[in-house]
């Protein structure tokens, strides 16, 4: 799923957002995009509502740069995991967030 801000600004690049999409799809899946400005939050409500004991997030790709220009706190994941409750939340590392290079069919291709 996809959380987007209520006023439609997401900053989500939209060909990341197709590609995943017809991941899910392909998967026999159906993406969700939902509105919210608290993205923990937004992701907890959505699965409270359909009855879901798990979710899977990806571990965050922003840089150093990028944490320490958000300014203190924890990130998405981690706040998640805190307000989760009887949810489990299963946090999946990405090759190039250890610092690795991305090798898959996604919509950067192979580097």
């Amino acid at each position: 799923m996809h959380v987007a801000r209520e006023g439609g600004l997401s900053g989500a690049d939209s060909e990341l957002l197709d590609w995943q999409r017809e991941l899910v799809e392909s998967l026999g899946r159906t993406p969700h995009r939902v509105l919210g400005e608290d993205v923990p939050r937004t992701l907890l409500r959505f699965a409270r509502e359909r009855d879901a004991t798990q979710l899977v997030l990806g571990a965050s790709r922003r840089g150093r740069l990028n944490r320490f220009l958000a300014g203190p706190g924890p990130g998405i994941g981690e706040t998640t995991v805190d307000l989760s409750g009887d949810i489990d939340v299963h946090m999946v590392t990405h090759e190039s967030a250890a610092g690795g290079h991305h090798h898959g069919d996604g919509p950067q291709g192979s580097r």
